[in-house]
């Protein structure tokens, strides 16, 4: 009998908070150690931001949720967690619980209106648990440890792989200690192998703790499907095009394997849409406002079509090529006078027709869920002279748009 079905104020999805970075709170050491442990983000990275880095990375990665102690501007920055261990940290509040939080807070380095959602059931399966809110004792239990990134309880008190779901609880002091509102949950890593993600950390780019997303069941993942909170519909729809470039590539840029069956399950919910139709959880939410991304199928027309123009652009491709080579400044060797590089033609858009055109004629490749590799530059290269390599693709490029729409762009990298 499941009880939670009739229970509006309860549901079966988590919510994980995802908000802006705070540089003064988000990390404890130099800014080196900042962008190791973020990835890359930009300090002040927005949250809309750091939702789409959970996406390419596939991961969760596990924090300290580090605050200042003490009074004034240089007060020391500490770990609020308990345990020793970085954590996740999800909410049990239904939809629009959530949503009254982030309003209440008003704080968007704190909590914003962008998340990511997993079934309770799943998050229980791969080691999360209920926070626990106070021990027995009144009063703050004594500590063996209390670091800037460890603080330990007195193992006497609470058993030391249980202090990761520690929260201090206290309704009775004048300044309320009293968090009990955020019906939290928390997760932390505990099998090097299930619950690591490759990516960048401390380290470099390795191994790092993290709670993976896109791993299918029979390869040992924990989700059968993920849900992510953005502001706004335009928002949502974006991030549900993303998705499905990472559903084509069948990996992230890091050439982590992202299970399509698990991506053709998740959706994007835009919460201003989702307050506005009164629902309270996100399993009663209609359909409509579970976003997932689509695209039609092609017509042996536009099949045909795309076959046609992508031949006329490596024509004009191998023209270019021919011509550019003409012309080139050489070295005293007879290379050209420029380093080596590539350029491509590329798509980003997951969606429209055309792409489906591609993909189906074998004439695209989707790349780590970023971007589609067109195959219409002409077969005859001259040089791995950057020059040559984007001269070539801004033919085949100019082409492609002219037949098909301005889809397309030229990426162009050194070797």
């Amino acid at each position: 009998m499941n009880l939670i079905a009739n229970r509006p104020d309860m549901s079966e999805w988590l919510i994980h908070f995802v908000r802006d970075r705070d540089p003064t709170t988000d990390f404890s050491g130099s800014a080196d150690a900042y962008n190791a442990q973020v990835g890359g983000l930009e300090a002040d990275a927005s949250a809309i931001s750091v939702l789409r880095r959970i996406v390419r990375v596939g991961a969760l990665r596990p924090g300290y949720s580090f605050r200042p102690v003490g009074p004034g501007i240089d007060a020391e920055v500490k770990t609020t967690i308990y345990g020793g261990n970085p954590v996740v940290c999800f909410t049990e509040a239904p939809l629009q619980g959530f949503a009254q939080y982030v309003q209440n807070r008003g704080r968007s380095e704190r909590c914003a209106p962008y998340g990511v959602c997993l079934l309770k059931r799943e998050v229980f399966a791969a080691g999360g648990r209920e926070a626990i809110y106070g021990l027995a004792s009144s009063g703050r239990p004594p500590m063996s440890e209390n670091s800037t990134r460890r603080r330990i309880i007195e193992p006497d008190r609470l058993p030391l792989n249980e202090q990761f779901r520690y929260v201090a609880y206290d309704p009775t002091r004048a300044r309320l200690l009293d968090w009990s509102s955020e019906r939290e949950w928390r997760w932390t890593a505990t099998d090097p192998d299930r619950h690591s993600i490759w990516c960048e950390g401390p380290n470099g780019i390795g191994p790092n703790p993290g709670l993976p997303l896109f791993k299918g069941m029979e390869e040992g993942g924990f989700f059968s499907q993920v849900g992510f909170i953005t502001n706004t519909r335009a928002e949502a729809e974006a991030l549900a095009a993303e998705l499905l470039r990472y559903r084509d590539a069948g990996n992230n840029d890091d050439c982590t394997p992202y299970s399509r069956r698990v991506l053709a399950a998740s959706f994007v919910l835009p919460l201003d849409e989702a307050i506005a139709s009164g629902t309270a959880r996100i399993e009663d939410l209609a359909p409509a406002h579970r976003l997932v991304a689509t695209r039609e199928e092609p017509t042996p027309e536009l099949l045909a079509r795309v076959r046609a123009a992508v031949e006329k652009a490596r024509v004009a491709s191998t023209a270019a090529g021919s011509e550019f080579l003409q012309t080139a400044p050489r070295t005293k060797e007879g290379h050209i006078a420029d380093a080596c590089g590539w350029a491509n033609v590329v798509t980003t858009n997951s969606t429209s027709p055309i792409t489906a055109a591609l993909l189906a004629c074998s004439l695209a490749t989707p790349m780590g869920g970023e971007y589609y590799i067109v195959d219409a530059v002409g077969k005859e290269r001259g040089d791995q002279a950057l020059s040559y390599n984007a001269a070539v693709a801004e033919a085949a490029c100019k082409c492609l748009c002219s037949e098909l729409g301005k889809l397309f762009f030229v990426l162009s990298r050194w070797d």
